[in-house]
């Protein structure tokens, strides 16, 4: 295998099982401790000791394996949420804030389409790359379980990248605009607002704030 992709792969591995290689190593040591240490024949060591510690520690490594698939199991199962912005230079142009995300797969032309609803159906000029951090498991701030709790869900953000202003429309030529939750199962309570652009976009908590000041003013 070629070394320059070898040893990635082997970072990956032991970045990925440092945990593994820590019982290893524990148990290694134990070993060699109570062979050394204790005063009676190898065999009575094996049976006393080292047996009983070698299926304890299956039995824990077993169970670490089951923990690491469940987490990625539950994980999996989150309703998927996306947030993006649209930025031109150093200016936040557009934010929508948790929007319906039916799969990974879906987020850049989903997002195309988001900036396209915004912008009163017309397309954006994008530059060809987007920014987007690691998903992210939170709190929604808009749906709720049947309990009243805030349900969990997998976020994912992405930032676009303007090429020019002169498709926007005129309402947008000077400010940010600001869109929440479009979930159809909270129709009549998803918002909208306009403020002076901002070199960051708000926080999801920032920006229902901001919303609720506006319909105060309203």
């Amino acid at each position: 295998m070629n070394k320059f992709i070898s040893r990635p792969i082997y970072l990956f591995m032991l970045s990925k099982s440092k945990l593994y290689l820590v019982l290893i190593t524990v148990m290694m040591i134990l070993i060699v401790m109570l062979n050394h240490w204790v005063d009676t024949k190898w065999d009575n060591v094996y049976v006393k000791f080292i047996d009983p510690f070698l299926g304890l520690t299956t039995v824990i490594i077993a169970l670490l394996i089951w923990y690491s698939q469940m987490k990625i199991n539950w994980r999996s199962s989150l309703p998927k949420r996306l947030t993006v912005h649209f930025k031109y230079k150093e200016e936040v142009i557009m934010s929508c804030y948790e929007a319906y995300l039916s799969g990974e797969s879906d987020i850049r032309a989903w997002s195309q389409q988001i900036g396209r609803q915004m912008n009163d159906n017309v397309n954006l000029d994008f530059y060809p790359y987007i920014d987007s951090p690691q998903p992210e498991i939170v709190s929604s701030f808009t749906e709720k379980n049947e309990d009243g709790s805030y349900i969990s869900v997998q976020l994912y953000t992405v930032y676009f990248y303007l090429r020019n202003v002169d498709l926007l429309k005129d309402a947008l030529q000077d400010q940010y605009l600001v869109w929440l939750d479009n979930n159809t199962n909270n129709s009549g309570k998803n918002g909208k607002f306009y403020v002076s652009r901002k070199k960051e976009p708000f926080t999801h908590e920032e920006a229902i704030t901001e919303f609720q000041k506006s319909r105060i003013k309203n």
